[in-house]
């Protein structure tokens, strides 16, 4: 259907930017399993199962409550205050490029690729099986092949 209507479906939306801290849809996905987890007790809690006539509730909670990732502050906080957003964007940044400089991958090496995860598949096991070789690399991207010499692509 989206190829159908020329809609772009790029999903590595921030693997560039966020190495260490996980991808934008990453933390999309946290907060969906948040959210979740957060209705689920409340109907069992109180025995209602008419979720969306509390969702407003659920919500207030979650960005009125602080957050580890933003240093204990909270969303609703962090919403109004874009020298706080971009201070910790600086920060952010900074440790990836260290993060990417421990890397002692180079041209010619063999590794696995680390698969996404399937839906419900969290306990499964990440890394390719079969074996790439390194073979060129451009600032913090990579090029591998696989043991035919076929390039591996996302």
């Amino acid at each position: 259907y989206n190829a159908e209507k020329g809609i772009s479906t790029y999903t590595d939306v921030a693997k560039d930017d966020h190495l260490a801290h996980g991808d934008k849809l990453g933390i999309i996905d946290r907060l969906t399993r948040t959210l979740k987890s957060l209705i689920r007790r409340k109907m069992v809690l109180d025995d209602d199962v008419k979720w969306s006539t509390w969702l407003q509730d659920i919500l207030e909670l979650y960005n009125a409550s602080p957050h580890r990732g933003l240093h204990g502050g909270t969303p609703n906080a962090w919403w109004g205050d874009q020298k706080a957003q971009e201070a910790q964007h600086s920060m952010d940044s900074l440790h990836n490029v260290e993060q990417y400089k421990q890397l002692k991958v180079q041209v010619g090496d063999v590794v696995r690729i680390h698969k996404g995860k399937e839906t419900f598949g969290k306990e499964d096991i990440t890394f390719s099986k079969e074996l790439y070789a390194v073979v060129s690399k451009t600032g913090y991207k990579f090029k591998v092949v696989d043991e035919q010499g076929k390039p591996y692509r996302r």
